[in-house]
């Protein structure tokens, strides 16, 4: 089979399942509803706010703040790509029908990056412009046009499908829904808990450099170090994609189905 061939396939497999759908709208409309919520909420403060405080309020970030329910979502549809066809053990038949395994993995690769770009775009821009429109009411919003407004929003719709495609790996590895699942959601958000509780320099110069702590610099980046910047964070995630993916390519080869 050609590689259109495995990409036509995988699209028919990704959009014949209704998790797919459930899964994306979910994503997307809890990202922006809970962006208008956390919009709405800091308007009705406003008044009450320390001028200290305002001046660290960032209209961008509040509208984005529903983004986590968004990774939660795309990191169960990169993961249920691969891993649904193990539990059913469909996957004997896609490897016999396709025996080029990277050429498999690649192909899914490409569905689950497309998708969730889809999502990652429709989800970071529908948030901020509804929370933009919400702040307004308050003068607080913040404009497409103003200087790295844009490329925040579009770090945001990118991180989506960084992250549906480390699922995708994890769950090539792993070969489990609920153990793909469960390493993600606690290597994206336990690790800060954690590193919290570290001396100052593993803090700074370690940390950083881990996938979880990438997807939250590229939202809340810091200046800090290159490691903590958005450009920094969205370069080792990125890595950390490639990585993985790599990895899941020769697992997928050594082992059976």
């Amino acid at each position: 089979m050609t590689a259109i061939g495995v990409f036509a396939s995988e699209v028919t497999k990704a959009r014949s399942v209704r998790s797919t759908y459930w899964t994306l709208i979910v994503g997307v409309v809890g990202a922006v509803g809970l962006g208008v919520l956390v919009s709405a909420a800091m308007v009705a403060a406003w008044d009450q706010l320390p001028r200290m405080q305002r001046a660290l309020i960032d209209p961008v970030t509040l509208s984005l703040g529903g983004l986590d329910i968004a990774i939660v979502a795309l990191v169960v549809f990169g993961a249920l790509v691969i891993t649904s066809e193990y539990g059913s053990r469909q996957i004997a038949g896609t490897l016999t029908a396709v025996p080029r395994r990277g050429l498999l993995l690649g192909g899914k690769a490409m569905v689950v990056g497309l998708f969730g770009l889809v999502a990652g775009v429709v989800a970071a821009f529908a948030s901020f412009f509804a929370g933009q429109a919400l702040l307004a009411t308050a003068d607080l919003q913040a404009s497409l046009g103003d200087p790295g407004v844009f490329w925040s929003v579009a770090r945001g719709a990118l991180l989506l499908p960084l992250v549906a495609l480390v699922a995708l790996a994890v769950g090539t590895l792993v070969r489990s829904s609920a153990g793909t699942i469960a390493i993600m959601i606690g290597g994206i958000y336990l690790p800060g808990f954690v590193a919290m509780l570290l001396p100052k320099w593993p803090r700074e110069n370690i940390y950083p450099f881990f996938p979880g702590a990438a997807v939250t610099n590229m939202i809340h980046p810091g200046a800090e170090s290159w490691a903590r910047s958005a450009a920094g964070a969205s370069v080792i995630l990125a890595g950390w994609t490639v990585v993985l993916l790599a990895a899941a390519v020769v697992a997928l080869r050594r082992r059976d189905a």
